[in-house]
């Protein structure tokens, strides 16, 4: 796989500016480079969004 450092920093922050946690942008940006697309997981992400029980 070759991907572009500038494509995946890009998304990331595409994902950040639509609002997405930094843990579920992680993850929408792997599962694009994965060719893979899992909506339960971007869910559960959403519960990291201030850290462990709101400790980050």
């Amino acid at each position: 796989m070759n991907f572009a450092e500038f494509d995946i920093a890009e998304r990331a922050a595409f994902y950040l500016g639509k609002g997405f946690h930094c843990s579920q942008t992680v993850l929408h940006v792997v599962q694009y480079l994965l060719g893979e697309e899992d909506e339960a997981a971007l869910r559960m992400m959403g519960g990291f969004g201030a850290g462990i029980g709101g400790m980050g």
